[in-house]
């Protein structure tokens, strides 16, 4: 087994990271989430083992509800550091408590592009109907069809 070298590793990791970003698509980055969300991540006195999932999630809720962080200075004295509450994270909680999903922007902008686009095609259609019957209200319909057995 050979040595590849400082160049030569940096190559393959290059090389196998640029064909896997091409693989990479959302449902697969999604189960690889949800796969190291699972993955124990610290142990605490309070709570026992804790995920990297659920270590995120508390995460979350002390950045929605603030919290104090206690300094000490190299001189031994004390200050403390009162983070308010983000609405961000308060958003984010209440939605997904709701049963909400967050819509990612580039691809709401999209969406909304997509469905105005809809929209005015619709809007052409009922207007080139309601035209096609106003038309056929305003045209007098032709004379009744006459055979030639009933004049005689």
């Amino acid at each position: 087994m050979g040595t590849r070298g400082l160049r030569g590793e940096r190559h393959y990791l290059e090389t196998n990271m640029a064909s896997k970003k091409a693989t990479f698509g959302g449902k697969k980055l999604t189960a690889l989430l949800r796969e190291i969300a699972l993955e124990a991540h610290d142990w605490s006195e309070e709570h026992g083992a804790i995920t990297k999932g659920e270590a995120l999630a508390r995460l979350l809720f002390r950045r929605a509800l603030g919290w104090e962080e206690v300094k000490i200075s190299d001189e031994g004295e004390r200050s403390t550091i009162k983070h308010p509450s983000e609405f961000a994270a308060m958003s984010l909680i209440y939605d997904r408590l709701e049963g909400k999903t967050p819509m990612a922007l580039p691809e709401a902008d999209q969406r909304v592009k997509t469905l105005q686009k809809v929209r005015d095609l619709a809007k052409l259609r009922v207007n080139g109907v309601t035209a096609a019957v106003n038309k056929a209200k305003s045209t007098p319909p032709p004379p009744p069809h006459r055979s030639k057995d009933r004049d005689a």
